[in-house]
């Protein structure tokens, strides 16, 4: 069943002990387009009702309970339920209440009243399904972010090297950063999730005030209300917003599996070692290292080192060690496409501290990209190639371990200078307990 003129063709089962009523009524209701079966008994309607898009139950169902019946219909199949009663019987009523029927047709029915009920409340049917089925997809969603983060709250990571610099663990601020995106869009879904509740919630209540007048006002303004119904669905474009919530609730559980993936990467991140003591450190030194460890990236790169006459400064080796790898590292993949490529490394002592420039002849960068190059997980590169997370590494170790200064100036097509400063003595540094998430 459909809103778009084949609603006429919806099932309907009718449910009354009386024969010849329900005779009557299936030939009017077929003769308007619905596919109509009848039932006489409890038990014959529970052999018919599966399927069956609307039931219309005669509260006194001779020796069965009609309310009961509509009850076990109800609970069966999920089944909207329209009660057809000439009883005013209070008791009676009260229990059909309980049922929490769609509507009351009235005996001896008038036909265009009968009509317009049927076609409100399937009407009404349709939008409560696609609501109950958003809702559940909306609530599912939301749990699985609310985990994905706990995840994340609870795998916390200090950004360090582990022996070889192989293995690497990231801060949990980092990965709240890179989450903002997926949440971001998942807030705006629901934002707009909310708009189209609030259209639907209106159709909703001009079927409300049609169901209550229907049996007190005449069939002009009865077919008058309708067609002011058909209207506003017009209007309000509920076709497409019924639409758009399937792409709105497949947009959003995108952004859950973004951070579902995000989790899993910071499971892979391997372990370092419970305490980084300070330590006497040659700048100098490091920066050897650190291009031993990447000869066989470097290739046909020159290598220009003009290295100053340092003092030892106290720091955690490991991670400055890191912080040079990382920026040396990224150099070298902005000179792949070259072939004169050249890197240039300086230190010297300066009155605030130990002073480190790396300077390369590669692609540089624009603006756009030199604002976002120390944000987690924000690369260039083609996806697969890199997480985006060696930049930010380094200014973790520079900036926040070391309380440095790690600054990047770039022209695009020219090339790219990064100085980092760490200061001859930091009181404020002490031993840096590392959790693993």
């Amino acid at each position: 069943m459909t809103y778009d003129g084949n609603i006429r063709k919806a099932r309907i089962l009718i449910v009354d002990d009386q024969k010849d009523f329900c005779r009557v009524m299936a030939m009017g209701l077929n003769a308007a387009g619905y596919e109509v079966v009848c039932a006489h008994s409890c038990t014959e309607a529970v052999a018919k009702a599966e399927n069956q898009d609307l039931v219309l139950m005669d509260i006194d169902l001779g020796h069965d309970d009609g309310v009961q019946t509509a009850q076990l219909l109800k609970e069966s199949y999920g089944t909207p339920i329209v009660f057809l009663t000439g009883n005013t019987d209070n008791a009676v009523l009260r229990r059909a209440k309980q049922v929490e029927p769609y509507g009351y047709i009235i005996k001896p029915t008038n036909h265009v009243q009968m009509q317009t009920t049927i076609e409100m409340v399937l009407h009404k049917a349709e939008v409560d399904r696609h609501l109950n089925t958003h809702k559940k997809q909306l609530e599912e969603g939301h749990a699985a972010l609310e985990a994905a983060l706990d995840q994340m709250q609870k795998t916390q990571a200090l950004t360090v090297q582990h022996g070889t610099l192989k293995a690497v663990n990231h801060l949990a601020a980092g990965v709240a950063h890179e989450v903002n995106n997926p949440v971001g869009f998942v807030s705006s879904n629901v934002e707009t999730m909310n708009s189209y509740m609030s259209k639907i919630r209106h159709l909703l209540s001009l079927y409300e005030d049609l169901r209550k007048n229907v049996g007190q006002i005449d069939e002009n303004n009865l077919i008058s209300q309708t067609e002011n119904i058909v209207q506003a669905w017009k209007e309000m474009k509920i076709d497409f917003v019924l639409e758009d919530m399937d792409t709105i609730v497949e947009d959003s559980r995108a952004g859950l599996e973004r951070v579902t993936t995000i989790v899993d990467h910071l499971r892979d991140f391997s372990g370092v070692d419970d305490a980084v003591e300070l330590t006497p450190y040659n700048l100098n030194d490091g920066i050897q290292s650190a291009l031993s460890m990447l000869q066989n990236e470097l290739g046909a790169t020159d290598v220009v080192m003009e290295l100053g006459d340092l003092q030892l400064i106290p720091c955690f080796p490991k991670q400055i060690n890191q912080a040079l790898y990382q920026i040396l590292k990224n150099a070298i993949q902005a000179l792949r496409e070259q072939n004169d490529g050249q890197i240039k490394i300086k230190t010297e002592l300066q009155e605030g501290g130990i002073v480190c420039s790396l300077t390369d002849n590669g692609c540089g960068m624009d603006e756009s990209v030199r604002d976002n190059i120390f944000n987690p997980f924000f690369t260039t590169r083609e996806p697969g190639e890199g997480m985006g997370l060696g930049l930010a590494i380094a200014y973790d170790c520079i900036v926040v371990k070391h309380h440095g200064v790690l600054n990047v100036a770039s022209t695009l097509g020219q090339g790219t200078t990064f100085t980092l400063q760490i200061p001859r003595t930091n009181t404020e540094l002490e031993t840096v307990d590392v959790e693993i998430g």
